[in-house]
């Protein structure tokens, strides 16, 4: 009887002799001359060499497919010996083996805890009649009818571009405000995007002579998807407060998903928005609120197809109370536009990253009707003709402080070098959407500076839909040395967190 031992030697005896004969899919990079006619004398090479039979159809070599756009070169399943002639024949760069890969698409849905058919995003949501509207005031005629006549030329700096003056290809380096942040922009020719601290590294080297004259090498190794990057993180372009036109609020809101988002895309444009790009798609990767939009909107639909009779307000309420300020790594949210290990502030991204699942349930929202937006405008001393044009009828202003519009989150604004301490009190009142009966605690993280008083600390509700009223007093430092500090009010119940955060400003 054969001994195991035997069997294997045999195994490995069979598999080296006929190793040569084995085959495999490579992916071939050629130089960029003509690639079909780099095939053609491939094909003509392995076909007339001599280990090759007529009658072996195995032994043929096979071609899948040609590129010539984003490479050069052509797929094909070879044998070892078809490897090595292909190896040896002029023009050839590289090969390795074809994989077959995953999606790596991180679809929105997922990243914000959605999952479909069930929790929020079901069949009675999908079903609903709420529809999303957009509302666009337009373009005035002067826009319109604009003409460039008598104007000076254009400034040759606006001209950096590359294809125009002879360039075949760019290495584009962020800036420092930009910080390590790549977007995936469509350009006209080919383009590498490194971030501030690699730019930083070849500027030097530059600088430096960069070695040898006219010796310059340099090569991109291509890694993969790398898993378990810090997310979600404040893009370096997101808008950033505080508010100019409206200090007493707290702005951005709120953030979602804006960075290198696959879109729709019109057909009236190129992908690079170019008019001498050619080029028409169906798709295109967006970056900026145009994307982040989308993401609220649809959430806020989904809120409003489960909760009918909420009002805009109370959806938003739902929306920023519940609003993530951590990461996948339970580390504070950072900000690219202050490096990858820079936390971000209220200012940065508002209440923080939006979460659909506990939106959905935030136990209390802050309401708000016409007449607060109203007595908003005369805190911000809008005469009585402007508010005519919001209301519609003579509205009698009464005596109001914009920081006491029901808003889900805390404003202050100081005079910084004041001699004495300064105090400021605002008043919300919250409405109940949770338990019947449920009890709230006041918790408060303290901005650094300020002193944060809640009254009642208790909010002891006994039906849904009751609304209670309570008062936060902030006591200030006469200054301080940085011009803003950040802090958070947090009701806790059993069941519910509801987060407002609070911003303040030494002027």
């Amino acid at each position: 009887m054969m001994s195991i031992r035997s069997l294997l030697f045999l195994f490995f005896l069979f598999f080296t002799s006929n190793a040569s004969s084995l085959k495999q899919t490579y992916v071939i990079h050629t130089v960029k001359t003509n690639t079909k006619d780099i095939v053609s004398s491939l094909l003509n090479s392995l076909q007339t060499d001599s280990n090759i039979q007529d009658d072996n159809d195995f032994a043929l070599p096979e071609i899948h497919y040609i590129y010539e756009n984003a490479m050069s070169g052509f797929s094909a399943t070879l044998t070892d010996d078809q490897l090595e002639t292909v190896k040896n024949s002029r023009g050839f760069i590289s090969a390795y083996p074809d994989e077959l890969l995953s999606l790596h698409t991180t679809h929105s849905q997922e990243f914000l805890g959605l999952e479909f058919g069930i929790g929020l995003w079901n069949e009675t949501s999908l079903s609903s009649d709420v529809i999303i509207g957009l509302v666009d005031t337009g373009i005035s005629p002067e826009h319109v009818s604009f003409r460039d006549t008598h104007m000076s030329p254009v400034p040759s700096r606006w001209r950096e571009e590359v294809k125009q003056n002879g360039g075949v290809a760019m290495l584009l380096v962020s800036r420092q405000t930009e910080g390590e942040e790549l977007l995936a922009d469509p350009h006209v020719l080919p383009a590498v995007s490194i971030g501030f601290s690699d730019g930083i590294v070849l500027l030097k080297y530059i600088a430096g002579g960069g070695g040898a004259a006219n010796a310059t090498v340099a090569s991109i190794g291509f890694r993969g998807t790398e898993y378990g990057a810090r997310a979600p993180i404040v893009a370096a372009f997101s808008s950033r407060g505080p508010s100019v036109a409206g200090p007493e609020i707290v702005k951005p809101d709120i953030s979602a998903p804006g960075l290198n988002i696959l879109a729709g895309w019109s057909p009236f444009s190129s992908p690079s928005l170019l008019r001498s790009d050619p080029r028409r798609v169906q798709f295109n990767i967006i970056s900026g609120t145009s994307m982040a939009c989308p993401h609220v909107s649809g959430i806020a639909a989904l809120i409003k197809s489960v909760h009918g009779d909420w009002s805009p307000a109370m959806i938003k309420s739902a929306l920023l109370t519940t609003a993530s300020t951590t990461d996948n790594r339970n580390q504070p949210i950072g900000d690219m536009g202050a490096g990858p290990n820079s936390a971000a502030t209220a200012f940065d991204f508002g209440a923080g990253h939006v979460d659909p699942t506990r939106a959905v349930d935030p136990g209390l929202v802050y309401d708000l009707s016409t007449v607060d937006y109203l007595n908003y405008l005369c805190s911000l001393d809008y005469t009585s003709e402007r508010i005519l044009l919001f209301s519609g009828t003579n509205y009698t202003c009464p005596a109001a402080t914009p920081g006491d519009l029901n808003y889900p989150s805390f404003a202050v604004n100081l005079a910084n070098g004041a001699k004495l301490k300064t105090v400021r009190s605002y008043r919300r009142t919250v409405t109940n959407v949770g338990s019947p009966a449920c009890e709230y605690m006041a918790h408060v993280e303290e901005p650094k500076g300020v002193e944060v008083r809640v009254e009642p600390k208790v909010l002891k509700f006994q039906k849904v839909r009751q609304r209670l009223t309570y008062t936060v007093t902030f006591v200030a430092e006469a200054s301080r040395d940085s011009s803003s500090s950040f802090g958070a009010l947090v009701w806790i119940s059993d069941k519910h967190k509801v987060r407002s955060p609070i911003a303040v400003t030494w002027e």
